[in-house]
């Protein structure tokens, strides 16, 4: 994450270059990344960019930071109209606001893109907190579900975590590669989630 030298830059030049590294991660996956191009275009020497911050991977975690945070101040604009105890409704719009966010927010799409392509094992070292921060907000959803009568109670909440998280990781796999699309298409996305959430709420067995 950023030292405190970045946060006391001025806003304008901290965004402009914010606007730049989200250009470069949207064009190159990690390992292609260049912080070299990221100074020249944001006009920062290279000594000052390692004052900001520690290394490349340091500024991966806080760009895919910055996406989660952003996502999650998205999806507060519309708290308020949600029931979190109706675990499968929720988890409907939970998606459908989350193809909307992708949808309006093109280049942060491309970088979590690139993102998904990395071994897993890299990918959750990357993120580090915000998998708790994750597992936890999905952990209280299951939690309000038991309570209200939508999940079974003999169900371990932090099994049912992780269990959304890999579904909804190996979801995107699908719909990013075996699918390949290129370009943002929001109807096919929500078509899987609905069949994930679906499996989730009935089951494999014919009725």
């Amino acid at each position: 994450m950023p030292k405190e030298t970045f946060y006391n830059l001025d806003q304008v030049k901290r965004q402009k270059i914010m606007d730049v590294v989200i250009d470069e991660f949207a064009a190159h996956d990690y390992k292609s990344a260049s912080v070299t191009k990221i100074c020249g275009q944001a006009g920062i020497a290279k000594g000052s960019f390692y004052q900001y911050f520690d290394h490349k991977k340091d500024l991966y975690r806080y760009v895919m930071n910055y996406i989660g945070q952003s996502k999650m101040a998205y999806f507060a604009k519309y708290q308020s109209d949600l029931d979190m105890s109706n675990t499968f409704d929720f988890l409907r719009m939970l998606y459908a606001m989350g193809i909307e966010f992708t949808y309006k927010n093109p280049k942060l799409y491309h970088i979590s893109k690139y993102f998904m392509n990395m071994p897993e094992s890299e990918r959750r070292d990357i993120l580090g907190e915000q998998l708790e921060e994750s597992d936890q907000y999905l952990k209280t959803m299951f939690q309000k579900g038991k309570e209200a009568g939508y999940i079974r109670e003999e169900l371990d909440v932090a099994f049912l975590a992780r269990i959304l998280t890999d579904l909804s990781n190996s979801i995107s796999d699908y719909y990013l590669f075996e699918l390949d699309k290129a370009s943002i298409d929001k109807d096919t996305f929500m078509n899987i989630a609905n069949t994930m959430i679906d499996v989730l709420e009935n089951g494999l067995r014919k009725k």
